[in-house]
């Protein structure tokens, strides 16, 4: 019978008949796709920096990258990847898709810029881009994220100074990984921060979060265990406010 491919003419990728075994008895398409994006960049770059190649989120290239390694077809990993290492690529064209199809996502970028008193390079949208698509914070929280790295930065070294999109990058994994994911858990930690720091009502207002302390409330959980959440206002999104 003749072969049903079609054949491009492009630099090939080369599988092994014990690996295809391995991928189809796994039966993991994402896990499938992960290595074929491997092999076509020759295992140089970690599995999670993809992520802006196959237009994942992190979840989805983790758990593709977890069955790899239980495959035995990516080296265990010995620590996390640090955020530079971890963060996935994204080419013009996703930037421009994003920009064209969000208005959320627009919306952000415009505020970002008037917060930062700069046009942002499209290396620094992709940024954006990656703590919305592969970190999957809501564009409100990201904000959030933008105007306390600013005042972090003018308090330490006065006003008219502006955090880099690598800083404000940094800071957005270091929520990622404490599960600062929602507006409840950002107004909540930056209340915290802003009582640690002493300057509360300075802070909330800078924030427009108000100068109030942080009201207690009790909610049932499915979990055993008492837990608290601060009751907080819904903050609207797009912003008609700027912070």
């Amino acid at each position: 019978m003749p072969s049903c491919l079609v054949h491009t003419g492009d630099e090939s990728v080369t599988l092994s008949a014990a690996t295809v075994k391995r991928l189809l008895d796994r039966g993991d398409g994402d896990a499938a796709l992960l290595y074929l994006a491997l092999l076509r960049r020759q295992g140089t770059v970690p599995p999670r920096s993809l992520a802006g190649e196959l237009r994942w989120d992190r979840g989805r290239i983790e758990a593709a990258e977890t069955a790899l390694r239980e495959l035995g077809l990516v080296a265990p990993a010995e620590t996390p990847p640090a955020p530079a290492e971890e963060r996935p690529v994204y080419q013009r064209a996703d930037v421009a898709e994003r920009l064209e199809h969000s208005k959320a996502f627009q919306a952000l970028t415009r505020q970002v810029e008037v917060k930062l008193g700069k046009k942002l390079t499209t290396p620094d949208v992709g940024i954006l881009l990656g703590l919305t698509d592969y970190l999957g914070l809501p564009e409100g929280v990201v904000y959030l994220l933008v105007c306390h790295c600013v005042e972090r930065v003018q308090r330490r070294f006065g006003e008219g100074r502006r955090p880099g999109m690598k800083q404000i990058e940094k800071e957005g994994y270091a929520w990622a990984r404490m599960g600062i994911d929602t507006q409840a858990a950002a107004d909540a930690y930056l209340r915290t921060y802003a009582q640690r720091q002493g300057v509360l009502p300075q802070y909330m207002k800078a924030l427009q979060l108000g100068d109030r302390p942080p009201r207690l409330r009790r909610r049932s959980t499915s979990s055993p265990g008492r837990r608290w959440a601060l009751a907080r206002r819904p903050w609207p999104w797009p912003m008609t406010k700027r912070c």
